[in-house]
């Protein structure tokens, strides 16, 4: 019996960071779907991923579309995770208790490691 790949939706305005992520992904034949963040929510009403990507730094990624993504029907099972150039600390200071849980993967520098 043939398993289902996971299919994971990657929300950036970054095609190149979009790129880079199929790319990977895809290897581990995971299904990706990219979207702007601004037609995000239409996307996700037809097909509800499994995995839910999202790059914080992305224009028009705040508290209301996260928040959005989770309130769509299937949104709430699906884990995501926010990708961020800036430090963890930042980027959690910057939204809503109420968002909790979602996972970050900081791509910032640690302070005082040469790059």
């Amino acid at each position: 019996m043939a398993v289902e790949p996971i299919s994971v939706l990657f929300v950036t305005s970054d095609p190149v960071l979009a790129a880079v992520y199929r790319l990977r992904l895809e290897l581990d034949e995971y299904r990706i779907r990219w979207a702007d963040p601004g037609s995000v929510l239409e996307q996700l009403k037809g097909d509800a991923p499994d995995l839910v990507y999202v790059d914080a730094d992305s224009p028009g990624v705040d508290g209301n579309l996260l928040g959005s993504l989770r309130k769509l029907p299937g949104g709430t099972d699906a884990p995501l995770i926010l990708i961020t150039r800036r430090p963890e600390v930042s980027l959690r200071k910057n939204l809503p208790a109420w968002l909790e849980p979602f996972f970050v993967l900081s791509l910032a520098h640690p302070e005082g490691v040469a790059v």
